[in-house]
C-alpha cells in the first residue's frame, strides 16, 4: 500500500470516490453535483487550503483523506482563527477494520501541526465516529446549522 498526496490529476479520482462516500453514508443523489465536486477540488488543491491523501495498492485507489483548511475570526480558543476540517474520510469497504482511517487522521494531524492549526473538526457518520472518537475527537454541543431554499 502506498499513500501520497492528491495532485490536479486526481481530481476525477476523487470525485468518484467522494460520490462513494456520500452513497455510502446514506445521502440521496437528488441532484447531480459532478461539476461543483471537480471545480472545488480543483479550486482548493490549487490554493493550498484542501490537502489530500490517496491510499492505493495494485494502482487502485483504497482510502482517501483531506484536511480543509478554513479561517475564521480567531477565538481564544483558536488564536490563528485557522481551523483544519477533516473531510473525505472514506475507506473501500473491503480494507475497514485494519486501522487505515486511524493512519490517515495521523496523517492530517501532522500536516495541521507543520500548519501550526490548533483544532481540527469534522462532521462525523455514524460508521466513523468510534474511530474518530477513539483516535481523541470530542463532542461540540454548541454547533447548529440551517439549510436555506435557495
Amino acid at each position: 500500500m502506498t499513500y501520497r498526496l492528491a495532485t490536479a490529476e486526481d481530481v476525477p479520482e476523487m470525485c468518484r470516490i467522494r460520490d462513494l462516500q456520500l452513497t455510502d453514508e446514506g445521502d440521496e443523489t437528488a441532484v447531480d453535483i459532478d461539476k461543483e465536486m471537480e471545480e472545488f477540488f480543483r479550486r482548493k488543491l490549487e490554493d493550498g487550503s484542501l490537502v489530500q491523501f490517496m491510499l492505493e495498492e495494485d494502482g487502485k485507489t483504497i482510502a482517501t483523506a483531506g484536511i480543509l483548511f478554513i479561517e475564521l475570526t480567531p477565538s481564544f480558543s483558536c488564536r490563528t482563527g485557522v481551523r483544519g476540517y477533516v473531510t473525505d474520510m472514506y475507506t473501500s469497504p473491503e480494507y475497514r477494520g485494519r486501522g487505515i482511517a486511524t493512519a490517515m487522521l495521523g496523517k492530517l494531524r501532522d500536516i495541521a501541526a507543520e500548519r501550526n492549526v490548533t483544532r481540527l473538526m469534522l462532521g462525523a457518520s455514524i460508521y466513523g465516529r468510534p474511530v474518530y472518537k477513539k483516535f481523541g475527537f470530542m463532542d461540540l454541543e454548541d454547533w447548529m446549522y440551517m439549510d436555506l431554499d435557495i
